[in-house]
């Protein structure tokens, strides 16, 4: 943003230069450009969502599901009955064939174990519906626990 806070003027003098007196054509035009920068989000979009990112307390995001958990998941086998409901792995879409082995999540929502292991090593809720598996973040689970009795 230019000094000014015309973000016209940012464009040209980045560029280096002025065609044809450009900004003095359109200054007149758009009498909002020069008005305060701060009343916009048009200024510079990249400070601004970065200030509020930054403001954000879960910036970071959520921890990844507890070990244990993951470890415990069930693990299930695809059945006829699976299939003829078209079940598909809601991570990499491919369908489910009978006697395939599946982990199920607590919110009951399957996935073949090399789509959704990954996932919860990063992430501890469910891709699909977002259900949250424990973590072995205890300052997480505090928040967590006061966010949901409040």
């Amino acid at each position: 943003m230019s000094s000014t806070g015309n973000p016209l003027e940012f464009f040209v003098s980045e560029s280096g230069e002025d065609p044809l007196g450009l900004l003095d054509a359109l200054g007149g035009m758009f009498p909002m450009l020069a008005s305060n920068p701060g009343d916009y989000a048009f200024g510079n979009m990249a400070n601004v969502i970065n200030q509020l990112m930054q403001n954000d307390p879960n910036r970071h995001g959520a921890p990844p599901a507890a070990k244990e958990v993951v470890d415990k998941l069930p693990r299930v086998k695809i059945t006829q009955s699976d299939v003829d409901g078209s079940a598909e792995c809601p991570v990499c879409k491919d369908f489910f064939a009978v006697d395939d082995e599946v982990h199920r999540l607590p919110c009951e929502h399957s996935f073949h174990p090399d789509c959704i292991l990954p996932w919860l090593k990063e992430h501890n809720s469910c891709p699909l519906c977002r259900f949250e598996l424990p973590t072995d973040d205890p300052d997480y689970e505090r928040r967590r626990a006061a966010s949901t009795t409040s």
